[in-house]
């Protein structure tokens, strides 16, 4: 994304640049901050979860939480993988261009 940002201000589409680096920037951190905050949080989960002490566990013998983590394991990364950030990127820059046309 960092090289999308750079493109749009190296390389802007028209070859016509009306916005600095600063902004183009600030569309990468738009995108970038949500995504690096998930993924601490995910990461974060992730020691509780294979550490055995998140709260779905409580109570519970090893045996018995197997099937749990198990559970939570399948598909707690998937996001990562099937977004499709290229759209996330478009959308963004939709949204920072509508931004800069009210102001």
């Amino acid at each position: 994304m960092l090289g999308r940002a750079l493109q749009e201000y190296l390389q802007p589409p028209g070859g016509v640049r009306n916005h600095t680096l600063e902004q183009c920037l600030r569309l990468y951190h738009t995108i970038r901050a949500p995504r690096a905050e998930r993924v601490q949080m995910t990461s974060r989960q992730a020691g509780d979860l294979y550490q055995m002490k998140a709260e779905e566990f409580a109570g519970l013998s090893f045996d018995d939480a197997l099937p749990v983590a198990k559970a939570m394991i399948q598909d707690r990364m998937k996001w990562i993988w099937t977004v499709d950030i290229d759209n996330v990127y478009e959308q963004a820059r939709t949204e920072w261009q509508q931004s800069k046309a009210t102001l």
